[in-house]
């Protein structure tokens, strides 16, 4: 027995209800029960969408790629407008696995159906940042760069705070007095775009930073006049801070932190800094985050172990150095030997004072500034910190941690000669 429109309406909407709370399982058990009576788009789509949020990653490929079948009716009115969105989700499937090129080739298609595809057109600026992150390929860096602002465009664009409604942005050439940059998305983006920073005193005499108070002395460190609200400065112009990376053709030297922070003194010894978690709301924090339990394995090895985390105490193995702000995070790496970390805020302040760092890559849905984490080898180097190595996971952190025990055995040998 086939549904009609209207029945297979009203059983997939049923699947779309546990899916809105978060009842996964539940959720492919009805949409398999439709499928039988009306295969459709949507219910592909969303199988796919199930499956992501279950790691059931095989499955939510064949979903994505059944609901591209040629001939697959829709349950809409609007079928382009589906099949726009499973190109972009299994995209975004290819992506999570390091698989770039098969990502781009979605992301096209998307786009040449609808040129406002600005999911796609987002997706596709980090698939060709991340390629070019891999391989310092400046035509690559272009395409990405090129794209990147549709992050303003897409479903849930990035949010910028208000710098004025008269505030026009800069035109990348002219001079001026006063130029207000602002910061937006995570704070390893503000971080990691400060770089550039320095480079607008070529054209401005003060160089504004609309940020987040906990930013502000990274900031004055080098000469910029961090401020809360457009209102309490007399710029002239404006500028993303994330945008600021195509208005210059190189990558500025990523250690802009070198020298402007004091020392902790540890003492005598090896000692060596751990980041394992970041932001427990970031949509990536269950890949790239790591127990704390598994540093235990590097223990014994002849380096004490510090963790930076905030809040992080110490336990029976690491010692906690709970720093409080950035300053005192600062202070604390200059005097570590190295700093082991996942991808972080806290490994891109280690790379901006130009200390040597390892990062630990997660299996999957990497972010796009380290570069791909499938490829041979132990570990790579940074495009963006020349001070930070980047060890590679093509399986498992089990996988990474074998290296890393290795790598550590040598470094410690090494700085006892």
């Amino acid at each position: 027995m086939r549904l009609s429109l209207q029945e297979a309406t009203i059983e997939y909407n049923r699947g779309v209800v546990y899916i809105e709370k978060k009842n996964y399982k539940k959720a492919i058990q009805q949409f398999k029960k439709t499928e039988k009576l009306f295969p459709c788009m949507e219910i592909y789509n969303n199988m796919g969408v199930c499956y992501r949020a279950l790691g059931q990653d095989r499955y939510m490929l064949e979903s994505y790629q059944k609901g591209l079948t040629p001939g697959l009716v829709s349950i809409t009115e609007h079928p382009n407008d589906i099949r726009m969105q499973i190109l972009n989700n299994l995209g975004l499937a290819h992506f999570m696995f390091g698989r770039d090129d098969e990502a781009l080739k979605c992301y096209r298609e998307a786009i040449s159906m609808k040129k406002e595809a600005w999911d796609a057109w987002w997706n596709a600026s980090t698939a060709w940042l991340r390629k070019a992150s891999t391989s310092g390929d400046p035509e690559e860096f272009a395409n990405g760069w090129k794209m990147y602002n549709a992050r303003f465009l897409k479903s849930e664009s990035v949010k910028m705070k208000n710098n004025k409604e008269n505030l026009e942005y800069w035109d990348k050439k002219s001079s001026g007095k006063s130029i207000l940059v602002l910061v937006e998305q995570g704070i390893g983006d503000s971080i990691m775009f400060g770089r550039y920073l320095p480079l607008l005193k070529q054209y401005f005499e003060n160089v504004y930073v609309q940020t987040d108070p906990s930013l502000s002395e990274l900031y004055t460190a080098i000469g910029a006049i961090p401020v809360q609200h457009a209102s309490e400065c007399d710029a002239e112009v404006a500028y993303p801070i994330c945008s600021l990376a195509e208005c210059f053709d190189h990558i500025p030297n990523g250690a802009w932190l070198s020298n402007c922070f004091d020392t902790h003194d540890f003492g005598p010894g090896i000692h060596v800094g751990i980041i394992f978690s970041g932001n427990p709301s970031h949509a990536n924090n269950a890949y790239r985050s790591i127990p704390i339990n598994r540093f235990h394995s590097l223990c014994g090895l002849g380096a004490e172990l510090y963790c930076l985390q905030p809040g992080f105490t110490g336990d029976r193995k690491i010692h906690g150095l709970n720093p409080s702000n950035w300053t005192e995070t600062a202070q604390y790496m200059n005097g570590l030997d190295l700093v082991i970390g996942v991808d972080t805020s806290g490994m891109h302040l280690c790379g901006t004072l130009g200390r040597p760092g390892w990062l630990l890559q997660p299996y999957k849905e990497t972010d796009f500034r380290w570069g791909r984490t499938d490829l041979g080898g132990v570990f790579g180097s940074s495009v963006w910190y020349d001070s930070i190595k980047v060890f590679n996971n093509p399986q498992s952190w089990e996988f990474v941690f074998n290296n890393v025990k290795t790598e550590l055995i040598k470094f410690v040998n090494d700085h006892k000669k």
